[in-house]
């Protein structure tokens, strides 16, 4: 396994195998799994909001991870909360051939009671197949 850091807020691991069960030599398949991050918005208090754009997967890495983070926001994307829990998102999906490939865009409310300021980052766990 090998992990690079690209541009920032963006990393990628690639996964390959060279032999078969049965210890015969094939040609690597080669997979990527990347995430990708929003900026990290603050929300001052009790019952403020913050808005995120369009966070997409890259085209070496199309698709969202099958794999459940938050509730508000599709399959493969995390709600990374600073300052602890309290937030409430809500998403639009986008999709491409019936697979999801990223968010439109989220919406964050600040639940946290007593008011207490909120920190939060989106991120897009993307894989190639």
């Amino acid at each position: 396994m090998m992990s690079l850091l690209l541009a920032g807020a963006v990393t990628m691991t690639v996964l390959g195998s060279g032999l078969t069960a049965m210890g015969e030599e094939v040609e690597p398949m080669q997979s990527t799994a990347v995430t990708v991050t929003s900026d990290v918005k603050t929300m001052p208090h009790f019952w403020s909001s913050t808005s995120f754009g369009e966070l997409m997967c890259p085209d070496y890495a199309p698709f969202l991870e099958d794999r459940h983070y938050s509730d508000g926001l599709p399959r493969g994307v995390a709600a990374r909360t600073f300052g602890g829990d309290g937030v409430h998102v809500s998403s639009v999906t986008k999709f491409h051939r019936g697979r999801e490939i990223g968010i439109a865009y989220a919406t964050v409310t600040n639940w946290a009671v007593p008011s207490a300021e909120r920190t939060v980052q989106l991120v897009a766990h993307c894989v190639s197949n």
